[in-house]
């Protein structure tokens, strides 16, 4: 997403939880079995990580989906 890059500081985070909120709200509608499974009604967890391309491995991608998995427990 360069669109995040460009978006540092302030804009960002809005940036961020308007596409969760617009995206959950699509997958729900289309999936709506989900709505029982999402960890206490949310799709999304409230985090998000940004960074480039380059500096960034499927393995450290995954781990942060792990994590916050856990930590939404």
């Amino acid at each position: 997403m360069c669109l995040l890059y460009a978006l540092q500081g302030t804009l960002q985070p809005i940036f961020v939880n308007y596409l969760k909120g617009k995206s959950a709200r699509r997958i729900l509608q289309r999936f709506p079995e989900l709505k029982t499974r999402a960890s206490r009604g949310r799709l999304w967890s409230r985090s998000y990580l940004v960074t480039t391309v380059r500096n960034v491995t499927a393995d450290i991608v995954k781990k942060y989906v792990e994590e916050q998995w856990e930590r939404e427990k």
